[in-house]
Protein backbone atom coordinates (compact mmCIF):
# COMPACT_ATOMS: atom_id res chain seq x y z
CA UNK A 1 0.00 0.00 0.00
CA UNK A 2 1.42 3.40 -0.85
CA UNK A 3 1.23 6.43 1.43
CA UNK A 4 -1.90 7.85 -0.21
CA UNK A 5 -3.79 4.54 0.01
CA UNK A 6 -2.74 4.13 3.64
CA UNK A 7 -3.94 7.59 4.54
CA UNK A 8 -7.30 7.07 2.84
CA UNK A 9 -7.75 3.66 4.49
CA UNK A 10 -7.28 5.42 7.82
CA UNK A 11 -9.82 8.05 6.82
CA UNK A 12 -12.29 5.34 5.81
CA UNK A 13 -12.23 3.81 9.27
CA UNK A 14 -12.36 7.13 11.11
CA UNK A 15 -15.97 7.90 10.18
CA UNK A 16 -16.99 6.94 13.67
CA UNK A 17 -19.97 5.42 15.34
CA UNK A 18 -23.52 5.76 14.09
CA UNK A 19 -24.72 9.12 15.44
CA UNK A 20 -27.91 9.72 17.33
CA UNK A 21 -30.31 12.32 16.00
CA UNK A 22 -28.87 14.82 18.48
CA UNK A 23 -25.49 14.61 16.72
CA UNK A 24 -26.77 15.22 13.19
CA UNK A 25 -26.47 19.02 13.30
CA UNK A 26 -22.92 18.77 14.62
CA UNK A 27 -22.03 16.27 11.92
CA UNK A 28 -23.42 18.53 9.18
CA UNK A 29 -21.30 21.38 10.51
CA UNK A 30 -18.25 19.12 10.61
CA UNK A 31 -18.69 18.05 7.00
CA UNK A 32 -19.06 21.67 5.94
CA UNK A 33 -15.77 22.48 7.65
CA UNK A 34 -14.03 19.42 6.28
CA UNK A 35 -13.93 20.73 2.73
CA UNK A 36 -11.93 23.78 3.84
CA UNK A 37 -9.39 22.09 6.11
CA UNK A 38 -5.68 21.98 5.36
CA UNK A 39 -3.66 18.82 5.78
CA UNK A 40 -1.03 17.43 8.05
CA UNK A 41 0.32 13.97 8.61
CA UNK A 42 0.98 10.92 10.68
CA UNK A 43 3.81 8.45 10.34
CA UNK A 44 3.71 4.78 9.47
CA UNK A 45 6.63 2.47 10.04
CA UNK A 46 7.97 -1.06 10.22
CA UNK A 47 11.23 -2.57 11.42
CA UNK A 48 14.24 -1.73 9.29
CA UNK A 49 12.53 0.71 6.94
CA UNK A 50 10.15 3.57 7.48
CA UNK A 51 7.31 4.55 5.20
CA UNK A 52 7.12 8.18 4.09
CA UNK A 53 5.63 10.93 6.19
CA UNK A 54 3.94 13.48 3.96
CA UNK A 55 1.23 16.10 4.27
CA UNK A 56 -2.18 14.45 4.58
CA UNK A 57 -5.81 15.47 5.30
CA UNK A 58 -5.93 14.51 8.98
CA UNK A 59 -7.91 17.59 9.86
CA UNK A 60 -10.83 16.18 7.85
CA UNK A 61 -10.59 12.82 9.59
CA UNK A 62 -10.46 14.46 12.99
CA UNK A 63 -13.54 16.54 12.27
CA UNK A 64 -15.51 13.50 11.14
CA UNK A 65 -14.45 11.36 14.06
CA UNK A 66 -15.21 14.05 16.63
CA UNK A 67 -18.61 14.70 15.09
CA UNK A 68 -19.76 11.11 15.05
CA UNK A 69 -18.46 10.49 18.57
CA UNK A 70 -21.01 13.00 19.85
CA UNK A 71 -23.60 10.25 19.70
CA UNK A 72 -23.22 6.51 19.26
CA UNK A 73 -26.79 5.56 19.94
CA UNK A 74 -29.39 4.10 17.62
CA UNK A 75 -31.19 0.83 17.16
CA UNK A 76 -29.03 -2.15 16.38
CA UNK A 77 -29.31 -3.56 12.87
CA UNK A 78 -30.87 -7.01 12.81
CA UNK A 79 -29.54 -9.73 10.54
CA UNK A 80 -31.31 -9.82 7.19
CA UNK A 81 -31.43 -12.20 4.26
CA UNK A 82 -27.65 -12.05 4.03
CA UNK A 83 -27.31 -13.92 7.34
CA UNK A 84 -25.10 -12.32 9.98
CA UNK A 85 -23.92 -9.57 7.64
CA UNK A 86 -25.91 -6.43 6.88
CA UNK A 87 -24.76 -4.04 4.12
CA UNK A 88 -27.09 -1.10 3.57
CA UNK A 89 -26.15 1.76 1.21
CA UNK A 90 -26.66 5.11 2.93
CA UNK A 91 -25.07 7.44 0.35
CA UNK A 92 -23.41 7.09 -3.07
CA UNK A 93 -20.07 6.13 -1.49
CA UNK A 94 -21.07 5.03 2.00
CA UNK A 95 -22.60 1.86 3.44
CA UNK A 96 -23.84 0.93 6.88
CA UNK A 97 -22.02 -2.24 7.91
CA UNK A 98 -23.71 -4.39 10.55
CA UNK A 99 -22.58 -7.78 11.88
CA UNK A 100 -25.21 -9.48 14.01
CA UNK A 101 -24.30 -10.68 17.49
CA UNK A 102 -26.79 -13.11 18.98
CA UNK A 103 -25.76 -12.20 22.53
CA UNK A 104 -26.03 -8.42 22.09
CA UNK A 105 -29.69 -7.46 22.35
CA UNK A 106 -29.30 -3.70 22.30
CA UNK A 107 -26.18 -2.51 20.56
CA UNK A 108 -22.82 -2.60 22.30
CA UNK A 109 -22.64 -4.98 25.26
CA UNK A 110 -20.24 -4.77 28.23
CA UNK A 111 -17.15 -6.88 27.69
CA UNK A 112 -16.60 -9.51 30.43
CA UNK A 113 -13.50 -9.24 32.60
CA UNK A 114 -12.26 -12.59 31.26
CA UNK A 115 -13.06 -14.20 27.93
CA UNK A 116 -11.92 -17.21 25.92
CA UNK A 117 -8.88 -16.45 23.81
CA UNK A 118 -8.42 -17.65 20.23
CA UNK A 119 -5.21 -17.70 18.26
CA UNK A 120 -5.23 -17.05 14.50
CA UNK A 121 -4.20 -19.97 12.27
CA UNK A 122 -3.63 -19.72 8.54
CA UNK A 123 -3.69 -22.73 6.24
CA UNK A 124 -2.53 -20.56 3.34
CA UNK A 125 -0.21 -17.53 3.15
CA UNK A 126 -0.27 -15.07 0.22
CA UNK A 127 2.14 -15.89 -2.57
CA UNK A 128 4.93 -13.41 -3.23
CA UNK A 129 4.61 -11.64 0.12
CA UNK A 130 6.82 -11.82 3.22
CA UNK A 131 5.33 -12.38 6.66
CA UNK A 132 6.31 -9.83 9.29
CA UNK A 133 8.29 -11.75 11.93
CA UNK A 134 6.95 -9.49 14.69
CA UNK A 135 3.53 -10.97 14.01
CA UNK A 136 4.74 -14.59 14.00
CA UNK A 137 6.43 -15.48 17.27
CA UNK A 138 4.36 -16.46 20.30
CA UNK A 139 4.31 -13.66 22.81
CA UNK A 140 4.67 -11.00 20.13
CA UNK A 141 2.51 -7.88 20.51
CA UNK A 142 -0.31 -9.42 18.47
CA UNK A 143 -0.22 -12.70 20.48
CA UNK A 144 -1.89 -14.60 17.67
CA UNK A 145 -4.42 -11.89 16.91
CA UNK A 146 -2.80 -10.58 13.73
CA UNK A 147 -0.67 -11.55 10.74
CA UNK A 148 0.99 -9.01 8.43
CA UNK A 149 2.38 -9.63 4.96
CA UNK A 150 4.07 -7.23 2.54
CA UNK A 151 5.91 -7.22 -0.77
CA UNK A 152 9.62 -6.47 -0.98
CA UNK A 153 8.87 -3.01 -2.39
CA UNK A 154 6.16 -2.37 0.23
CA UNK A 155 3.63 -1.56 -2.50
CA UNK A 156 1.42 -4.53 -1.66
CA UNK A 157 0.28 -5.59 1.77
CA UNK A 158 -2.19 -7.92 3.46
CA UNK A 159 -3.22 -8.01 7.11
CA UNK A 160 -5.41 -10.45 9.02
CA UNK A 161 -6.79 -9.29 12.38
CA UNK A 162 -8.95 -11.02 14.98
CA UNK A 163 -11.49 -8.72 16.67
CA UNK A 164 -13.73 -9.42 19.64
CA UNK A 165 -17.40 -9.16 18.60
CA UNK A 166 -18.71 -6.71 21.19
CA UNK A 167 -21.51 -5.02 19.23
CA UNK A 168 -24.30 -5.53 16.72
CA UNK A 169 -24.49 -1.82 15.91
CA UNK A 170 -24.22 -0.79 12.27
CA UNK A 171 -21.44 1.66 11.49
CA UNK A 172 -20.87 3.89 8.46
CA UNK A 173 -17.99 2.94 6.19
CA UNK A 174 -17.06 5.67 3.72
CA UNK A 175 -15.00 5.89 0.52
CA UNK A 176 -16.80 2.77 -0.69
CA UNK A 177 -16.37 2.14 -4.41
CA UNK A 178 -18.15 -1.24 -4.22
CA UNK A 179 -19.55 -3.62 -1.62
CA UNK A 180 -20.78 -7.18 -1.81
CA UNK A 181 -21.25 -10.34 0.21
CA UNK A 182 -19.05 -13.31 -0.55
CA UNK A 183 -19.09 -16.87 0.71
CA UNK A 184 -16.10 -17.89 2.82
CA UNK A 185 -16.42 -21.54 3.71
CA UNK A 186 -20.16 -21.18 4.20
CA UNK A 187 -19.88 -17.89 6.08
CA UNK A 188 -21.59 -14.89 4.50
CA UNK A 189 -18.90 -12.21 4.64
CA UNK A 190 -18.81 -8.53 3.69
CA UNK A 191 -16.26 -7.43 1.09
CA UNK A 192 -15.83 -3.67 0.79
CA UNK A 193 -13.70 -1.98 -1.84
CA UNK A 194 -12.52 1.37 -0.57
CA UNK A 195 -12.00 3.82 -3.41
CA UNK A 196 -9.99 7.01 -3.15
CA UNK A 197 -9.73 7.96 -6.81
CA UNK A 198 -9.47 6.29 -10.21
CA UNK A 199 -6.32 4.33 -9.34
CA UNK A 200 -6.49 3.77 -5.58
CA UNK A 201 -8.37 0.76 -4.22
CA UNK A 202 -8.10 -1.12 -0.94
CA UNK A 203 -10.08 -4.21 0.13
CA UNK A 204 -11.58 -5.04 3.52
CA UNK A 205 -13.20 -8.43 4.15
CA UNK A 206 -15.26 -8.97 7.33
CA UNK A 207 -15.77 -12.64 8.29
CA UNK A 208 -18.02 -13.50 11.28
CA UNK A 209 -17.04 -16.34 13.64
CA UNK A 210 -20.12 -16.41 15.90
CA UNK A 211 -19.16 -19.54 17.86
CA UNK A 212 -15.88 -17.91 18.88
CA UNK A 213 -17.51 -14.50 19.39
CA UNK A 214 -15.04 -12.97 16.94
CA UNK A 215 -14.92 -11.14 13.61
CA UNK A 216 -11.84 -11.63 11.42
CA UNK A 217 -10.93 -8.71 9.18
CA UNK A 218 -8.68 -9.17 6.16
CA UNK A 219 -7.36 -5.99 4.56
CA UNK A 220 -5.38 -6.05 1.34
CA UNK A 221 -4.19 -4.04 -1.62
CA UNK A 222 -6.83 -4.34 -4.35
CA UNK A 223 -4.51 -6.25 -6.69
CA UNK A 224 -4.40 -9.06 -4.09
CA UNK A 225 -8.10 -9.93 -4.24
CA UNK A 226 -7.59 -13.56 -5.27
CA UNK A 227 -4.82 -14.05 -2.71
CA UNK A 228 -6.95 -12.41 -0.02
CA UNK A 229 -9.84 -14.79 -0.67
CA UNK A 230 -7.46 -17.76 -0.66
CA UNK A 231 -6.08 -16.64 2.71
CA UNK A 232 -9.62 -16.13 4.03
CA UNK A 233 -10.66 -19.68 3.14
CA UNK A 234 -7.76 -21.03 5.18
CA UNK A 235 -8.47 -19.05 8.37
CA UNK A 236 -9.30 -20.87 11.58
CA UNK A 237 -9.28 -19.85 15.25
CA UNK A 238 -7.55 -22.08 17.78
CA UNK A 239 -8.58 -22.00 21.48
CA UNK A 240 -5.73 -20.60 23.59
CA UNK A 241 -6.96 -20.33 27.18
CA UNK A 242 -8.46 -17.13 28.55
CA UNK A 243 -7.49 -13.46 28.49
CA UNK A 244 -8.58 -10.24 30.18
CA UNK A 245 -10.63 -7.68 28.32
CA UNK A 246 -7.70 -5.26 28.09
CA UNK A 247 -6.02 -7.80 25.80
CA UNK A 248 -8.85 -7.70 23.25
CA UNK A 249 -9.12 -5.78 20.02
CA UNK A 250 -12.77 -4.74 19.78
CA UNK A 251 -14.90 -4.62 16.65
CA UNK A 252 -16.49 -1.38 17.83
CA UNK A 253 -13.05 0.24 18.21
CA UNK A 254 -12.04 -0.91 14.74
CA UNK A 255 -15.12 0.54 13.10
CA UNK A 256 -15.32 3.68 15.23
CA UNK A 257 -11.93 4.52 16.74
CA UNK A 258 -11.61 7.61 18.90
CA UNK A 259 -8.81 9.99 18.02
CA UNK A 260 -6.27 10.65 20.74
CA UNK A 261 -4.96 14.13 21.35
CA UNK A 262 -1.78 13.27 19.47
CA UNK A 263 -3.76 12.39 16.33
CA UNK A 264 -4.97 15.95 15.80
CA UNK A 265 -3.65 17.81 12.80
CA UNK A 266 -0.20 19.27 13.43
CA UNK A 267 0.34 21.92 10.78
CA UNK A 268 3.50 23.05 12.58
CA UNK A 269 5.30 20.07 11.06
CA UNK A 270 4.94 21.75 7.67
CA UNK A 271 6.98 24.74 8.86
CA UNK A 272 10.17 25.36 10.83
CA UNK A 273 11.61 28.62 12.11
CA UNK A 274 15.23 29.62 11.55
CA UNK A 275 15.85 28.93 15.23
CA UNK A 276 14.48 25.41 14.85
CA UNK A 277 16.81 24.93 11.87
CA UNK A 278 19.87 26.01 13.86
CA UNK A 279 21.47 22.58 13.39
CA UNK A 280 21.42 22.76 9.57
CA UNK A 281 24.55 21.02 8.24
CA UNK A 282 26.43 21.61 5.00
CA UNK A 283 27.97 19.05 2.67
CA UNK A 284 31.31 18.05 4.23
CA UNK A 285 30.22 18.66 7.84
CA UNK A 286 30.67 15.76 10.27
CA UNK A 287 28.07 15.24 12.98
CA UNK A 288 27.29 12.57 15.56
CA UNK A 289 24.56 9.98 15.14
CA UNK A 290 23.10 7.83 17.90
CA UNK A 291 24.58 4.33 17.90
CA UNK A 292 21.01 3.04 18.08
CA UNK A 293 17.99 4.62 16.40
CA UNK A 294 15.92 4.21 19.58
CA UNK A 295 18.53 6.12 21.60
CA UNK A 296 18.29 9.39 19.66
CA UNK A 297 17.17 11.36 22.70
CA UNK A 298 19.28 9.41 25.20
CA UNK A 299 22.44 11.52 25.50
CA UNK A 300 23.76 9.64 28.53
CA UNK A 301 25.74 7.32 26.26
CA UNK A 302 28.30 9.14 24.15
CA UNK A 303 27.84 8.56 20.44
CA UNK A 304 30.64 6.77 18.62
CA UNK A 305 29.00 6.94 15.19
CA UNK A 306 29.75 9.88 12.93
CA UNK A 307 28.17 10.83 9.60
CA UNK A 308 29.45 13.10 6.86
CA UNK A 309 27.76 13.85 3.53
CA UNK A 310 30.71 13.86 1.16
CA UNK A 311 29.12 14.29 -2.26
CA UNK A 312 25.85 15.17 -4.01
CA UNK A 313 25.43 14.38 -7.70
CA UNK A 314 22.65 15.18 -10.13
CA UNK A 315 22.43 12.92 -13.18
CA UNK A 316 20.04 12.08 -15.98
CA UNK A 317 20.96 8.40 -16.33
CA UNK A 318 20.47 5.45 -13.98
CA UNK A 319 23.82 3.97 -15.00
CA UNK A 320 25.55 6.08 -12.34
CA UNK A 321 24.03 3.82 -9.64
CA UNK A 322 26.42 1.05 -8.60
CA UNK A 323 23.94 -1.60 -7.44
CA UNK A 324 21.65 -2.46 -10.34
CA UNK A 325 19.43 -4.84 -8.35
CA UNK A 326 18.41 -2.04 -5.96
CA UNK A 327 16.98 0.20 -8.72
CA UNK A 328 13.16 0.22 -8.44
CA UNK A 329 11.21 -0.91 -11.50
CA UNK A 330 9.26 2.37 -11.38
CA UNK A 331 12.51 4.23 -12.02
CA UNK A 332 13.27 2.13 -15.08
CA UNK A 333 9.80 2.96 -16.41
CA UNK A 334 10.78 6.65 -16.45
CA UNK A 335 13.98 5.91 -18.42
CA UNK A 336 14.63 4.75 -21.98
CA UNK A 337 16.45 1.54 -22.88
CA UNK A 338 19.81 3.15 -22.20
CA UNK A 339 18.80 4.38 -18.74
CA UNK A 340 18.34 8.05 -19.69
CA UNK A 341 15.58 9.64 -17.65
CA UNK A 342 12.54 11.28 -19.18
CA UNK A 343 9.44 12.84 -17.66
CA UNK A 344 6.71 11.52 -15.41
CA UNK A 345 3.09 12.53 -15.00
CA UNK A 346 1.94 14.37 -11.91
CA UNK A 347 -1.75 14.06 -11.03
CA UNK A 348 -3.44 16.90 -9.18
CA UNK A 349 -6.39 15.67 -7.14
CA UNK A 350 -9.22 16.95 -5.03
CA UNK A 351 -10.32 14.98 -2.01
CA UNK A 352 -13.83 13.61 -1.94
CA UNK A 353 -15.82 13.52 1.29
CA UNK A 354 -16.16 9.75 1.05
CA UNK A 355 -19.93 10.01 1.23
CA UNK A 356 -21.11 11.80 -1.91
CA UNK A 357 -17.79 11.97 -3.76
CA UNK A 358 -14.43 10.23 -4.08
CA UNK A 359 -11.03 11.71 -4.81
CA UNK A 360 -10.86 13.06 -8.34
CA UNK A 361 -8.04 13.94 -10.75
CA UNK A 362 -8.57 17.54 -11.83
CA UNK A 363 -5.36 18.14 -13.80
CA UNK A 364 -2.15 16.46 -14.93
CA UNK A 365 1.28 17.86 -15.64
CA UNK A 366 4.46 16.42 -17.13
CA UNK A 367 7.62 16.85 -15.05
CA UNK A 368 11.19 16.13 -16.26
CA UNK A 369 12.94 13.95 -13.67
CA UNK A 370 16.50 13.99 -12.34
CA UNK A 371 18.52 11.47 -10.35
CA UNK A 372 19.85 12.87 -7.07
CA UNK A 373 22.56 10.67 -5.54
CA UNK A 374 24.06 11.38 -2.10
CA UNK A 375 27.20 9.77 -0.65
CA UNK A 376 27.39 9.52 3.15
CA UNK A 377 30.37 8.29 5.17
CA UNK A 378 29.53 6.45 8.39
CA UNK A 379 32.57 6.26 10.69
CA UNK A 380 33.05 4.40 13.96
CA UNK A 381 34.92 6.90 16.14
CA UNK A 382 34.92 4.70 19.24
CA UNK A 383 37.22 2.01 20.64
CA UNK A 384 34.78 -0.88 20.23
CA UNK A 385 33.37 -2.46 17.08
CA UNK A 386 29.80 -1.66 16.05
CA UNK A 387 27.54 -4.36 14.62
CA UNK A 388 24.29 -4.03 12.68
CA UNK A 389 24.44 -0.26 12.26
CA UNK A 390 21.01 0.88 11.10
CA UNK A 391 20.98 3.72 8.55
CA UNK A 392 18.17 5.88 7.24
CA UNK A 393 17.94 8.77 4.84
CA UNK A 394 15.00 10.91 3.86
CA UNK A 395 14.61 13.75 1.39
CA UNK A 396 12.55 16.85 2.12
CA UNK A 397 11.58 19.48 -0.42
CA UNK A 398 11.22 22.82 1.34
CA UNK A 399 11.48 26.51 0.57
CA UNK A 400 13.25 29.10 2.73
CA UNK A 401 11.85 32.54 3.38
CA UNK A 402 12.21 35.44 5.83
CA UNK A 403 10.08 33.63 8.42
CA UNK A 404 11.78 30.25 8.14
CA UNK A 405 11.23 27.09 6.14
CA UNK A 406 8.07 25.57 4.67
CA UNK A 407 7.45 22.14 3.13
CA UNK A 408 6.91 22.51 -0.61
CA UNK A 409 3.26 22.06 -1.62
CA UNK A 410 3.08 21.30 -5.33
CA UNK A 411 -0.70 21.06 -5.16
CA UNK A 412 -0.81 24.85 -4.85
CA UNK A 413 0.21 25.05 -8.53
CA UNK A 414 -3.32 24.00 -9.51
CA UNK A 415 -5.99 26.10 -7.76
CA UNK A 416 -8.53 23.94 -5.97
CA UNK A 417 -6.42 20.78 -5.86
CA UNK A 418 -5.61 19.13 -2.53
CA UNK A 419 -2.73 16.84 -3.51
CA UNK A 420 -0.13 16.34 -6.21
CA UNK A 421 0.69 12.67 -6.78
CA UNK A 422 3.81 11.26 -8.43
CA UNK A 423 4.65 7.59 -8.73
CA UNK A 424 5.00 5.75 -5.42
CA UNK A 425 8.80 5.59 -5.60
CA UNK A 426 9.29 8.98 -7.20
CA UNK A 427 9.86 12.29 -5.50
CA UNK A 428 11.01 13.15 -2.02
CA UNK A 429 10.45 10.99 1.05
CA UNK A 430 12.06 7.78 2.18
CA UNK A 431 15.05 6.21 0.44
CA UNK A 432 14.24 3.61 -2.19
CA UNK A 433 17.74 3.13 -3.59
CA UNK A 434 20.67 2.55 -1.24
CA UNK A 435 23.94 0.62 -1.25
CA UNK A 436 26.89 0.19 1.11
CA UNK A 437 30.34 0.50 -0.48
CA UNK A 438 28.73 -0.02 -3.88
CA UNK A 439 26.96 -3.26 -2.98
CA UNK A 440 23.58 -4.33 -1.63
CA UNK A 441 23.65 -3.74 2.12
CA UNK A 442 22.26 -7.15 3.12
CA UNK A 443 20.21 -10.03 1.75
CA UNK A 444 18.08 -10.11 4.91
CA UNK A 445 14.60 -8.83 3.89
CA UNK A 446 13.83 -7.95 7.52
CA UNK A 447 16.93 -5.76 7.86
CA UNK A 448 17.63 -4.34 4.41
CA UNK A 449 19.32 -1.12 5.55
CA UNK A 450 22.06 -2.16 7.96
CA UNK A 451 25.85 -1.85 7.89
CA UNK A 452 26.91 -5.27 9.11
CA UNK A 453 30.11 -4.31 10.98
CA UNK A 454 32.34 -1.32 11.66
CA UNK A 455 35.70 -1.70 13.34
CA UNK A 456 37.08 1.22 15.40
CA UNK A 457 38.14 3.91 12.94
CA UNK A 458 36.49 2.14 10.00
CA UNK A 459 34.29 4.02 7.52
CA UNK A 460 31.52 2.67 5.29
CA UNK A 461 30.13 4.75 2.43
CA UNK A 462 26.38 4.60 1.98
CA UNK A 463 24.94 5.83 -1.30
CA UNK A 464 21.27 6.84 -1.41
CA UNK A 465 19.30 8.19 -4.35
CA UNK A 466 15.95 9.61 -5.39
CA UNK A 467 14.22 10.56 -8.62
CA UNK A 468 12.81 14.06 -8.20
CA UNK A 469 11.29 16.66 -10.51
CA UNK A 470 14.03 18.94 -11.80
CA UNK A 471 12.25 22.05 -10.58
CA UNK A 472 12.79 20.88 -6.97
CA UNK A 473 16.59 20.55 -7.15
CA UNK A 474 17.08 23.95 -5.56
CA UNK A 475 15.05 23.15 -2.43
CA UNK A 476 16.25 19.75 -1.16
CA UNK A 477 17.16 18.92 2.43
CA UNK A 478 18.50 15.55 3.60
CA UNK A 479 17.77 13.93 6.96
CA UNK A 480 19.57 10.93 8.42
CA UNK A 481 16.88 10.55 11.06
CA UNK A 482 14.33 7.75 10.79
CA UNK A 483 11.70 10.46 10.43
CA UNK A 484 11.87 14.00 9.16
CA UNK A 485 10.03 13.91 5.85
CA UNK A 486 8.25 16.86 7.37
CA UNK A 487 9.77 19.05 10.08
CA UNK A 488 9.65 17.17 13.39
CA UNK A 489 11.46 17.29 16.70
CA UNK A 490 13.68 14.26 16.12
CA UNK A 491 15.00 15.40 12.73
CA UNK A 492 15.38 19.03 13.81
CA UNK A 493 17.46 18.00 16.81
CA UNK A 494 19.75 15.87 14.67
CA UNK A 495 19.88 18.51 11.96
CA UNK A 496 19.09 18.41 8.24
CA UNK A 497 21.80 18.58 5.57
CA UNK A 498 21.52 21.34 2.96
CA UNK A 499 21.92 19.64 -0.44
CA UNK A 500 20.24 22.30 -2.57
CA UNK A 501 21.63 22.36 -6.10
Amino acid sequence: MNDHELDCAIRATLDGARPSSGACAAMDAAFAAIAQDAASSAPSSRQGRRLPLTAKPWARAAAVACAVCLGAGGTAYAADALGLISLKPSAPYQVMLGIADDTAENGTEPVPDTVDHYRLKLAYEPAGLTRDPDRTAAGAPSDGRCADFYSDDFLQSLRVSVLYHDTDEAFPVSYVAASETVDVNGRASALITNGYGPDNRYLQLFIPFPDEHRVVVVGATASLRDEMLAVARGISLEPAGTVGRTHLWLLSDFLAPALSEGDAADTASLRASHDQMAHLHQVGDAFALPNDDAALFDRDDESTLEARVTDVKVADNLSTLACDEMIPDEWRAVADGGGTLGSTEISFRTYGDGVNSLDEVVATRSAPMALVQVSIDYTNTGDAALDDVLFFAGLLSATEGPGGWQVFDRASQVPGSDEAVLGTTLGTGEMYYYDVNGRKATDDPDAPNYIAHLEPGETATVSVAWLVPRDELGQLLLTLSSSGYCFDEEALQLGYVDIRQ
